[in-house]
């Protein structure tokens, strides 16, 4: 009974999660923006390429977060070391590395327009969680390939 609890626990955190990318997607990102391009900081061109590459970003998340869900109903049925799991962790691993490419390309706008190091060195910490979380699912999924190609020799 626990681990059903674990396992609601770990969707509802995911869908939470969901909605809070969503409204930062559609709401805070492009007002920010926009905001900026008010006062002058940015222009117009530029408050397109943040806007997109943020929106570039958080599609990434929101898709990894629902290819954790599956993982997840993988793992409720026990079927975590199988061929669909190793497929949901192969989509997981390049939605996460797309995501480090575009951090990167908003790194270097944000670098060229700098004048205070405070967003520069916030974005180079987000952008190298975002390439450890990359890292981490290309070396879960080499674990569970492994694993897998072990259970088909065994068959």
């Amino acid at each position: 009974m626990k681990l059903i609890w674990q396992y609601r626990y770990a969707k509802f955190s995911l869908l939470f999660l969901f909605t809070i990318i969503t409204l930062l997607q559609l709401f805070s990102f492009p007002g920010q923006f926009r905001h900026m391009k008010k006062q002058g900081v940015i222009e117009l061109w530029q408050e397109v390429i943040l806007t997109t590459l943020m929106a570039a970003i958080l599609l990434s998340a929101q898709f990894a977060l629902f290819c954790i869900w599956k993982i997840i109903n993988l793992m409720q049925r026990d079927q975590f070391f199988s061929e669909s799991s190793l497929h949901w962790f192969n989509l997981i691993a390049n939605s996460i590395r797309f995501a480090s490419i575009s951090a990167l390309f908003l790194l270097g706008l944000i670098l060229l327009q700098a004048d205070d190091p405070g967003g520069p060195v916030l974005l180079t910490a987000i952008t190298l969680f975002v390439s450890t979380l990359y890292i981490l699912a290309s070396l879960l999924r080499e674990q569970v390939r492994i694993k897998v190609r072990n259970q088909l020799k065994l068959e």
